[in-house]
């Protein structure tokens, strides 16, 4: 395990709420898959936002098994992709910011864990599909969202592709900051 992801599941731990990561591409995979896991072991429920892989590649590679976890897939139904997981909630595409926030309340229901958490994976590529002001309102609605039903959120974007006016956003937004090990 990295030490990213320990450093995330520290904050977690620790009670924070807003914890956004910025790393690189090299890292990405690995670690969003390791943090899911992590937090599923330690028996918390959780959704996990998807606008970079879809959520059939994703389950390869997260232990769900009877776990309370859910997928909120923005990728599959736009490149045809597999759409038959009962444990997805598919979204037409990723513009459709409004539906994810729906999909995502109504996910947060299902849950009957007493800790959850959510993760956004990732902000750059939401970044691809919407203009910069609804996509910071977007994550302003979800993040607050989350906050007040008390579910640590985590919010991943890739260190290289993320602009310095957005990571200065996100640094503001969040409790704990965590950055990726230099390449």
């Amino acid at each position: 395990m990295s030490k990213v992801t320990d450093k995330i599941a520290a904050s977690v731990k620790a009670g924070n709420l807003i914890t956004v990561c910025s790393i690189g591409i090299n890292e990405y995979e690995d670690v969003t898959n390791e943090i899911a896991n992590k937090l599923l072991k330690e028996e918390m429920g959780g959704a996990y936002i998807t606008a970079s892989r879809p959520a059939s590649i994703l389950s390869k590679n997260i232990d769900v098994g009877h776990s309370e976890f859910y997928f909120v897939d923005m990728i599959s139904q736009n490149i045809g992709g597999s759409m038959t997981d009962p444990r997805t909630s598919y979204i037409e595409s990723p513009t459709m910011l409004e539906s994810v926030i729906l999909n995502l309340d109504l996910v947060m229901r299902r849950l009957r864990t007493k800790n959850n958490f959510m993760i956004l994976d990732s902000i750059n590529n939401l970044a691809i599909h919407s203009d910069h002001r609804i996509l910071e309102e977007f994550v302003h609605v979800v993040v607050n969202k989350m906050k007040l039903k008390e579910v640590a959120s985590i919010l991943f974007s890739v260190k290289e592709q993320t602009p310095d006016e957005l990571t200065n956003i996100l640094k503001l937004l969040s409790d704990t900051f965590v950055e990726g090990e230099e390449e």
